[in-house]
Protein backbone atom coordinates (compact mmCIF):
# COMPACT_ATOMS: atom_id res chain seq x y z
CA UNK A 1 0.00 0.00 0.00
CA UNK A 2 1.47 3.56 -1.20
CA UNK A 3 2.37 5.82 1.73
CA UNK A 4 2.53 9.69 1.71
CA UNK A 5 3.67 12.45 4.38
CA UNK A 6 1.21 15.02 4.64
CA UNK A 7 1.25 17.95 7.51
CA UNK A 8 -0.37 18.06 10.36
CA UNK A 9 -3.16 21.15 9.59
CA UNK A 10 -4.30 19.04 6.31
CA UNK A 11 -6.13 17.00 8.80
CA UNK A 12 -9.98 18.15 10.31
CA UNK A 13 -13.11 16.82 10.92
CA UNK A 14 -11.90 13.62 9.66
CA UNK A 15 -10.79 14.34 5.91
CA UNK A 16 -7.48 14.79 4.81
CA UNK A 17 -7.20 17.86 2.44
CA UNK A 18 -4.81 17.13 -0.64
CA UNK A 19 -3.05 19.70 -1.97
CA UNK A 20 0.32 21.20 -3.91
CA UNK A 21 3.16 18.71 -4.77
CA UNK A 22 1.57 16.19 -2.73
CA UNK A 23 -1.78 16.32 -4.72
CA UNK A 24 0.61 16.34 -7.99
CA UNK A 25 2.48 13.07 -6.83
CA UNK A 26 -0.79 11.52 -5.74
CA UNK A 27 -2.84 12.29 -8.72
CA UNK A 28 -0.45 12.55 -11.64
CA UNK A 29 2.49 10.45 -10.60
CA UNK A 30 1.02 7.57 -9.15
CA UNK A 31 -2.48 8.17 -11.01
CA UNK A 32 -4.63 7.67 -7.65
CA UNK A 33 -8.10 9.07 -8.34
CA UNK A 34 -11.53 8.76 -6.49
CA UNK A 35 -11.83 5.98 -4.72
CA UNK A 36 -8.59 4.87 -4.36
CA UNK A 37 -7.14 3.85 -1.32
CA UNK A 38 -3.70 4.67 0.74
CA UNK A 39 -2.21 5.82 3.86
CA UNK A 40 -1.26 9.27 4.81
CA UNK A 41 1.61 10.13 7.83
CA UNK A 42 1.79 12.57 9.97
CA UNK A 43 3.92 12.44 12.94
CA UNK A 44 3.46 9.53 14.59
CA UNK A 45 0.10 8.57 13.17
CA UNK A 46 -1.12 6.88 10.19
CA UNK A 47 -4.61 7.33 8.83
CA UNK A 48 -6.38 5.06 5.73
CA UNK A 49 -7.91 7.31 3.75
CA UNK A 50 -9.66 7.00 0.34
CA UNK A 51 -10.84 9.69 -2.09
CA UNK A 52 -14.06 10.79 -2.26
CA UNK A 53 -13.58 14.34 -4.17
CA UNK A 54 -11.37 15.74 -6.88
CA UNK A 55 -11.01 19.54 -8.10
CA UNK A 56 -8.34 21.15 -10.42
CA UNK A 57 -6.74 22.07 -7.23
CA UNK A 58 -7.35 19.79 -4.44
CA UNK A 59 -8.39 16.70 -3.58
CA UNK A 60 -10.51 15.53 -0.42
CA UNK A 61 -10.04 12.42 1.22
CA UNK A 62 -12.13 10.70 4.06
CA UNK A 63 -10.31 8.83 6.98
CA UNK A 64 -11.02 5.47 7.30
CA UNK A 65 -8.95 4.17 9.79
CA UNK A 66 -6.30 5.75 12.31
CA UNK A 67 -3.20 3.73 13.99
CA UNK A 68 -0.66 4.80 16.55
CA UNK A 69 3.14 4.54 14.41
CA UNK A 70 5.88 3.17 17.25
CA UNK A 71 8.85 5.27 16.91
CA UNK A 72 12.05 3.55 15.75
CA UNK A 73 14.47 2.05 18.71
CA UNK A 74 17.76 4.74 19.00
CA UNK A 75 20.75 2.67 18.06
Amino acid sequence: MRRYWVPQETIQNGEVTLEGDVLHHIRDVCRLHKGAKFEVLTGGKAYLVEIESESKHQSIARILEERAIQPRPRP
